[in-house]
């Protein structure tokens, strides 16, 4: 059924369908990301890379999240294939790097 999850199967879910953040993107089908409005809710949904803007991701050199793209405050490149995709700073650090200070975790909050 629809809210059924089945992680590292065949079953992966399409463009709008439900997944579950905690499996990462792994309920989703190939090139699409798993991602929530809050990131209280454990159920997401999944979409292209292209509907999340400039997604925010974990720079593997520096630590703290980046944003996929070239120019600007918080841009750190673009991401790999492997990255996982965030929508927002918020759900990055808190996902990804909850141990550390919001204020820390990107390079510019002032530019939010």
């Amino acid at each position: 059924g629809s809210d059924c999850f089945v992680s590292g199967t065949s079953l992966l879910q399409s463009i709008g369908e439900p997944c579950d953040v905690l499996h990462g993107d792994d309920d989703c089908e190939e090139g699409l990301v798993c991602e929530v409005e809050d990131r209280s809710d454990v159920t997401g949904v999944c979409l292209s890379r292209s509907d999340l803007g400039k997604p925010w991701y974990v720079s593997s050199e520096a630590q703290i999240c980046v944003q996929d793209c070239e120019v600007g405050p918080n841009c750190g490149g673009r991401a790999q294939d492997y990255n996982e995709l965030f929508a927002t700073p918020e759900l990055c650090c808190g996902t990804m790097l909850s141990y550390m200070n919001f204020r820390v975790c990107i390079p510019d909050w002032n530019a939010l």
